[in-house]
């Protein structure tokens, strides 16, 4: 009896024992498993920042060079937003007018990255990220700097095409925080007029206005950061970049494509008129027909219709000239002077309409004026051509011809008259 009595005892203990045992092993599970995950969260940094570069698209002037976002995920409040550098508004008063001044105001928003998916996803354009190479400090200053950025006061910029846009405006806070930045060659190592010629090449009349807008300057060298306007460039600089203030440490740690645009649904940019009649097409038809209509005038000795050609010729040439003097001499827009075309384009063309006009249109003083027009027109060509301190297209080039032949045909056909009467005589 005294034996089965403890016998008894110890399996009512060890019972006891196990039941205690099963009841606390879920909590120690749970213990466990809280522990594993503040270690995985802790090893996990708590900003991953990233670049955006969008593809360009043909669908508005504005869309051909491609735009660049910063990307921000918090992975400890699980938010995942985009800074958005270069948002404008149509609508809002005097925007056309402020922005021929050079005068527009863009600004930074923020939003998140499922609504900045679905938009750009929606119009099927492409876009990738880069991963900036960063420690939890340098990323908590970043993140501070952008939403300093995105406060009221602060948010509103004073866009520059060239110098201060979506592109250049990230990098330059980037550098402003973190330190210079390495600027590696770019590979495609053209001048701002050759890199916007790129973007635009296939808008023939979108080149032509911008070749005469933009002056000297624009054949010059993008060299510093400030001068990596476009979503390509600032790509390439991240890519093959260095942190030169944080150990020359690389830019980024790694590249993904988060859109492929479908093909399927790209929409093929219907051709219109001015994919025909290109600006080379037009001014080498204007040319030939004013040499046509010359010869035809000079036989018949009639220069009523050459007069109406030449005034319809100058009026345009006098109302682009306006608009190149004011965007040259009276805009913030860069590059826009010294501009040589102003040699070919100016409003003193409507002083030359008048003269052309009136019963002594043969007389000294319109003479020396035409003479001195011409003689503007061949300055400009040389000084291009031979200096080579600015690049002019080859429609601008037939413009030039064109306006010349406006200016030198009666000089030109009295000298053909006093040769002809010497070889006679």
């Amino acid at each position: 009896m005294q034996y089965s009595d403890i016998d008894a005892r110890w399996r009512v203990w060890l019972l006891a024992v196990s039941f205690l045992l099963l009841l606390s092993f879920p909590s120690l599970m749970k213990a466990q498993t809280e522990e594993s995950v503040s270690g995985e969260l802790s090893a996990i940094p708590r900003y991953e920042i990233s670049v955006i570069t969008v593809s360009p698209s043909p669908e508005t002037p504005y869309t051909l060079y491609g735009h660049t976002a910063v990307r921000v995920i918090d992975h400890i409040v699980g938010t995942d937003a985009v800074y958005n550098y270069g948002v404008f508004d149509f609508n809002e008063p005097n925007f056309t007018l402020n922005f021929i001044q050079g005068k527009p105001e863009y600004w930074v928003d923020k939003r998140s990255y499922g609504d900045f998916f679905y938009e750009y996803t929606y119009f099927n354009r492409g876009f990738s990220q880069q991963i900036l190479n960063l420690t939890d400090t340098e990323a908590e200053l970043i993140v501070a700097a952008l939403e300093e950025n995105i406060l009221p006061e602060n948010c509103r910029y004073l866009y520059n095409f060239i110098f201060d846009n979506c592109a250049n405006r990230p990098m330059m806070l980037f550098e402003s925080v973190l330190g210079k930045i390495e600027l590696v060659p770019l590979k495609n190592n053209g001048t701002f007029r050759e890199w916007i010629e790129e973007c635009t090449k296939n808008n023939s009349w979108q080149i032509f206005g911008i070749n005469l807008a933009l002056g000297a300057g624009t054949d010059s060298y993008p060299d510093t950061l400030a001068d990596r306007f476009l979503p390509v460039m600032v790509e390439e600089t991240l890519r093959n970049g260095r942190w030169m203030d944080r150990g020359e440490k690389p830019l980024i740690v790694r590249e993904e494509v988060l859109f492929t645009p479908d093909p399927l649904f790209q929409n093929a940019t219907p051709k219109t008129w001015t994919d025909i009649v290109t600006p080379t097409a037009l001014f080498s038809l204007l040319l030939l027909l004013h040499l046509v209509i010359l010869v035809v005038s000079y036989r018949k000795n009639s220069f009523t219709v050459v007069k109406s050609v030449e005034t319809l010729l100058l009026i345009v040439a006098g109302i682009a000239g306006c608009v190149i003097w004011y965007i040259s001499l009276l805009s913030n827009h860069p590059f826009t002077f010294p501009n040589y075309n102003m040699l070919l384009l100016h409003p003193f063309h409507f002083i030359t309409v008048w003269m052309i006009w009136k019963k002594d249109n043969g007389s000294q003083l319109v003479r020396r004026w035409t003479i001195l027009l011409a003689g503007l027109i061949l300055l400009c060509i040389l000084i291009t051509l031979l200096l080579r301190v600015q690049s002019l297209s080859v429609p601008i080039y037939l413009l030039a011809f064109l306006l010349l032949l406006c200016y030198s045909h009666r000089e030109l056909a009295q000298n053909m008259r006093r040769l002809y009467k010497k070889a006679k005589a």
